[in-house]
């Protein structure tokens, strides 16, 4: 009740600081015959970090007409018709919003297919000529050099970034393209549509603005592939893949033009960008008001972002609570699984893995070549030393051997390593080998489904705007410390999911 109140009072313009304001300028003239011309400006699309916040179209000579979209969609184009001949100009101007923070939005997320859509992202077209014999006989070449499909985009994306660059002109179709081996920003985009289509994964061009202040723009290409079940982003030209920089603006996604111009044959399309900084107005504390307190979103830049990944950090314990509660699975320690996750979504998982293993190794070996019984503050001490020692090992072991470890080493959590391995000491000594293999097992699992989890960056930001959001989280886990029933492993058939032991008689 508390969110969807704040939610309601909370003004959706209102910006954070780190926040921007951009101005897309179109500058457009046509030389009009009567109501022959008309013009379609499409209207920029909305991503995680962008959403449009206003515009202003000057028409003068021109007549706006409104017609819905088929599918009952919102308005994606503007339609003028000529009112009078003679060269006619049109100014339109879109406001962006640019969060610094990503929103929690459905972009990217699964959306399936008919099969009237999926062929229709399937289609030939003169521009693509997915049957030409240069485009079949590569396709299957790729086909034939990659182990499974699933990996064909990440080829054909490969191949189409190799393409030596061309300079600007006219515009080459994809045979020439693939004859020739070099390719402009345009026709590497449109390459790789043709090959995705030829090898029969639906594909679409994605026509839009990179977001950076000039006064002369150009339209960037880069292309979508369907896979799993979502829209996947590909940048040929400058090396982007699954994700696009926050500064990238679609307007058009498909072959059609980003202005639309019918019945002349003499027009021009001028873009401009402008960063409107001083117009965005910034909310700022006037410290009258005790709800201000609950604006989060008034914090810097840096603390929203250490925020948005401390909030997540309940989810992976109640995870954590789940599979201890309900299924009856032991790891080591609550917060241990998420903060290794935490730790491999800033890391390399390469080098993480290497960490982990020559840290686990070199605390577990050097823990037991100390002779006799230590109390807990000298065996902890030793094991947080030896903990040290490993990650500087780790370090100094990649670099000889030119494995990048992302220069983020101390953000994997040395104390929360040093837990573990003494953790996985005292039940080796307790309860033996098997167990305390189980349990660290369980650990590496529990942290691995956590990763998503601590990924989920948009999330992050929306209980950053909103944290009263995690009572639903505290009372999820409360609930469970009320679960009575019986728990996955105390099955017979799910038995082996408990690892544990009777403790070793002392001798």
């Amino acid at each position: 009740m508390l969110a969807a109140w704040r939610y309601l009072v909370t003004a959706e313009a209102a910006a954070a600081p780190g926040d921007e304001l951009w101005d897309v300028e179109l500058s457009i003239s046509a030389n009009a015959i009567s109501e022959k011309t008309s013009v379609a400006i499409a209207v920029p699309l909305g991503t995680r970090f962008l959403r449009r916040v206003g515009q202003t179209i000057s028409h003068p000579g021109w007549r706006q007409t409104f017609q819905p979209p088929k599918d009952g969609g919102s308005l994606r184009r503007i339609n003028l018709i000529a009112s009078m001949d003679g060269k006619l100009s049109v100014q339109a101007v879109f406001s962006l919003h640019a969060s610094a923070t990503p929103r929690l939005v459905t972009e990217g997320a699964a959306t399936p297919l008919d099969s009237e859509k999926r062929e229709s992202y399937l289609r030939d077209h003169p521009l693509l000529q997915i049957e030409h014999e240069e485009v079949t006989r590569l396709i299957t070449q790729l086909i034939q050099g990659v182990a499974s499909e699933g990996l064909l985009p990440d080829a054909i994306y490969e191949y189409v970034r190799q393409l030596r660059e061309r300079a600007a002109g006219t515009l080459l179709e994809v045979p020439d393209v693939l004859t020739t081996n070099q390719a402009n920003q345009r026709e590497r985009a449109y390459t790789m549509v043709s090959l995705c289509r030829a090898a029969r994964i639906p594909a679409r061009l994605v026509k839009g603005i990179i977001l950076r202040e000039t006064p002369v723009a150009a339209l960037h290409y880069w292309v979508e592939v369907y896979q799993s079940g979502r829209w996947l982003p590909f940048d040929p030209v400058f090396g982007y893949r699954d994700t696009m920089p926050p500064n990238y603006l679609p307007f058009v996604k498909g072959i059609n033009d980003v202005v639309g111009f019918s019945g002349t044959s003499e027009y021009s399309v001028e873009y401009a960008i402008a960063n409107a900084d001083p117009l965005l107005d910034v909310a700022e504390s006037t410290h009258q008001d005790w709800r201000e307190m609950l604006e989060l979103t008034r914090l810097p830049l840096d603390t929203r972002i250490m925020l948005a990944a401390l909030m997540l950090l309940p989810f992976g314990v109640l995870l954590t609570a789940v599979c201890s509660e309900m299924l009856g699975i032991r790891c080591y320690g609550v917060f241990t699984p998420v903060l290794l996750a935490m730790s491999l979504t800033y890391v390399p998982w390469q080098s993480g893995a290497v960490i982990l293993v020559i840290v686990l190794a070199v605390g577990v070996l050097g823990r037991s070549a100390i002779p006799g019984e230590l109390s807990r503050i000298p065996r902890l001490s030793v094991v947080l030393t030896l903990v040290a020692l490993g990650i500087g090992a780790s370090a100094s072991l990649m670099d000889y051997f030119n494995i990048s470890f992302g220069g983020q080493l101390v953000l994997l959590p040395i104390v929360i390593l040093a837990s573990l391995v003494d953790r996985f000491y005292s039940t080796l000594d307790d309860r033996g080998l098997r167990s305390a293999l189980f349990r660290l097992g369980w650990t590496l699992v529990i942290a691995l489904l956590c990763v998503p989890i601590v990924q989920f960056e948009a999330l992050g930001h929306a209980l950053v705007r909103f944290p009263e959001l995690h009572l639903v989280t505290l009372a999820a886990i409360l609930s469970l410390m009320l679960y009575k029933g019986r728990r996955l492993s105390q099955l017979p058939a799910f038995a082996w999911l408990d690892s544990s032991q009777e403790p070793r008689p002392k001798t």
